[in-house]
């Protein structure tokens, strides 16, 4: 159990560095537009584990859940959308903040819409690591000028990303992640491509360094990050998986630090071992509480 435990931990320390990359990879695409950058995104996401599938066999959708997958996607497709664009309107931090306050949809929707009861412990380990994230932030939020529609836009892509979860749950109890995943990253491919055409945005218009930035964003945030969440959604609960990118905000100021030139403040630092902290606790605690269940 204890090797099961340590096994889980570090790939959700992967998949958590992996999305971290996304706006951070989306900065070196300043040509592209965001809805584009989604969809190559999406679209290369989907091709590699299509093809994935043609080398070792992963079975078939159930009918009865291809409308729930195709809702999903949709979903997921707005949630990149607009994340991308709120990392080109807002800065990184404000993006990456507004950007992972799911874990607060999805608490609402089942507490109030669910009836779910969640043990104190969950419910204190998603808050303090929000709270680390508004440390982070200093607690302040730019809503004025250019920056608010980035910001809305951030907030915006947090409920769409929570409501992609909520259905994952129940689609991943009898879906394996591979075909949930390669149908979830297809329909959201569709729905930007739909998107790009009725904005006038082309399509094709890009150079080969610009496709290179779209294979790594296909890589990394969506097959070594979202697929991983999206295997652990049918062992936890939607706002324990959407709480582990609580830790984006931290290693986003990093990786803008060692690319981008951006120094990280105090508060950064203090807010960091705050959401570090919760993330533990979410990640730790709620595992060992599965497993006693588990067990009993």
């Amino acid at each position: 159990m204890r090797n099961i435990k340590k096994a889980n931990l570090a790939w959700l320390v992967i998949a958590l560095f992996s999305v971290s990359s996304s706006s951070i990879i989306v900065r070196f695409l300043p040509s592209i537009s965001a809805e584009v950058i989604a969809f190559w995104r999406m679209a290369l996401s989907s091709f590699m584990l299509w093809f994935y599938s043609g080398v070792k066999r992963q079975g078939h959708l159930n009918s009865s859940f291809k409308k729930p997958v195709i809702i999903a996607g949709i979903f997921l497709g707005f949630h990149f959308g607009l994340f991308f664009s709120a990392v080109k309107l807002t800065t990184i931090s404000n993006a990456t903040l507004l950007g992972t306050t799911a874990p607060l949809f999805s608490l609402i929707i089942e507490i109030f819409v669910l009836k779910r009861q969640f043990p104190v412990v969950t419910i204190f380990g998603v808050f303090l690591a929000f709270f680390g994230v508004l440390v982070v932030q200093d607690f302040s939020i730019d809503f004025n000028t250019e920056e608010s529609k980035g910001n809305l836009f951030a907030i915006l892509c947090s409920l769409c990303i929570a409501l992609v979860f909520i259905i994952a749950e129940k689609v991943r109890q009898h879906t394996s992640t591979i075909v949930y995943c390669r149908h979830l990253f297809m329909w959201a491919a569709i729905t930007l491509a739909v998107i790009s055409v009725l904005g006038n945005k082309s399509l094709f218009c890009f150079s080969g360094e610009d496709f290179f930035l779209f294979f790594l964003l296909a890589l990394f945030p969506s097959i070594f990050g979202h697929v991983v969440f999206n295997y652990f959604i049918k062992y936890f609960r939607p706002s324990i998986i959407i709480s582990i990118p609580l830790g984006e905000p931290l290693i986003a100021s990093f990786l803008a630090l060692v690319f981008l030139s951006e120094e990280p403040l105090t508060n950064t630092l203090v807010g960091g071992v705050i959401t570090i902290t919760g993330l533990f606790i979410l990640g730790v605690k709620s595992q060992e509480s599965h497993f006693a269940s588990e067990n009993d």
